[in-house]
């Protein structure tokens, strides 16, 4: 009998923990499937981000023929769930907040199982916003 009652509450633990996948805390885990692939930021599409351990890009999708800027960062992770973005050009030099060489601290700080929400620190300025990986 004591054994059936551990089982019940090992599979009811069980269960419950496997059902909070909407919004878990980040580990180590799960923050270094975002660390490559495909992403558009959620509530703007235009923008796709192609991203590889060591460097990434951020297409503007929203011109005639294609593209209207593309901007190309290194990344650095300072552990499994903190990066950070260099600005290493742009073909995007009008109204750009940042120039070349600049750098913005990024945290993830909640997943789902397709994205991510995060937090961006740019000198003074904060930025937060939610990635959606489209592709691995």
């Amino acid at each position: 009998m004591k054994t059936i009652k551990k089982l019940s509450l090992f599979l009811l633990a069980t269960l419950v923990w496997g059902c909070q996948g909407n919004n878990k805390v980040p580990t180590p885990e799960t923050c270094t499937y975002f660390h490559t692939g495909t992403f558009k930021y959620v509530g703007s599409e235009d923008i796709r981000i192609e991203r590889t351990s060591d460097r990434q890009i951020e297409y503007n999708l929203n011109g005639e023929g294609g593209y209207i800027y593309t901007d190309y960062y290194s990344v650095v992770w300072v552990n499994e769930c903190e990066y950070y973005l260099t600005l290493d050009s742009t073909d995007h030099h009008t109204d750009l907040e940042f120039t070349t060489s600049d750098t913005m601290w990024t945290k993830i700080t909640s997943i789902t199982r397709t994205g991510y929400s995060f937090i961006a620190v740019k000198g003074n300025e904060t930025f937060e916003g939610q990635l959606k990986k489209t592709n691995s």
